[in-house]
């Protein structure tokens, strides 16, 4: 018997997405197994419905999952890297317990545990929809768009364009994202009593169901594009994500250049003239 564990990961919810999901399921076409198993952060799970049952679904430890802002890349900044080989051989463990096999049987396949993943190319990613969150619920009627004000671009930029948003379409602008966005006081996610449980969840939801996503270019824009969701953004290197290797084929998306000094009127009238192309 042959039994195969992915895991851990540690990382953040952007290399999840774009490195380690994608990754363990491009191995999973390559590698000759009889059972295999996840490691990775609790409220995730749904990241991998489709791929294993939860029996075969072990988390790491939920403080780690809870603390986003220490999840950097790849690794946790309070996880070391002898830490984290003492994880793996958890994990071993654990499987090695379930399975009732020999050590040699076993193969964990993890990410480096540095901060640069540039070994990863492509070529060695399978990129799935993700599966629509059947067990959390939108309190909400009608057409809406979705904001995912990334901290990726500056802060000053993102509040002007929520307030002309805002003046134009009132309450039909849902913030949405983690921690590692801004505007955090009108975060309809966040303010989820159940969001370190749940929070990602509630996020792909308002993004499945929403008239339109607005973004910075980064992972939200992937993520949009992976789910077939009309998405507008702007930022650096727009091609990855209109044509490129994020774009996934979504034909419902509008990304055109720029950066943090971009004008907020040409955003605002670029958006409007998105939405008036989807009617």
């Amino acid at each position: 018997m042959q039994v195969v564990g992915f895991g851990p990961y540690l990382g953040d919810f952007k290399e999840e997405l774009l490195t380690f999901r994608p990754y363990i399921r491009w191995l999973m076409e390559i590698l000759d197994y009889d059972d295999f198993y996840i490691k990775s952060h609790f409220n995730r799970y749904f990241l991998y419905k489709n791929y294993v049952d939860s029996e075969h679904y072990i988390d790491v430890y939920k403080n780690l999952s809870r603390d986003e802002l220490h999840q950097k890349s790849i690794i946790h900044k309070q996880i070391n890297q002898k830490d984290f080989l003492e994880m793996t051989k958890s994990f071993k463990k654990h499987i090695l317990e379930e399975k009732k096999c020999s050590k040699k049987n076993i193969t964990l396949y993890y990410l480096n545990y540095i901060k640069n993943i540039s070994t990863y190319s492509i070529y060695q990613k399978i990129f799935d929809r993700i599966e629509d969150p059947e067990d959390v619920d939108l309190d909400i009627e009608g057409e809406y768009i979705v904001f995912v004000p990334d901290q990726i671009m500056n802060k000053t930029l993102i509040e002007n364009l929520y307030n002309k948003l805002v003046k134009e379409f009132g309450d039909k602008i849902k913030v949405c994202g983690d921690f590692k966005t801004h505007l955090t006081n009108e975060n309809i996610v966040l303010h989820e009593p159940d969001y370190f449980e749940n929070g990602y969840k509630y996020n792909i939801k308002y993004m499945n169901n929403a008239k339109a996503v607005i973004c910075p270019c980064g992972h939200w824009t992937a993520l949009a594009n992976l789910q077939q969701i009309p998405v507008f953004s702007w930022g650096h290197n727009p091609g990855q994500y209109k044509g490129g290797i994020y774009s996934f084929d979504n034909p419902k998306n509008n990304i055109i250049s720029g950066d943090r000094k971009s004008s907020v009127e040409i955003l605002y009238k670029q958006f409007n003239h998105f939405l008036e192309k989807l009617k």
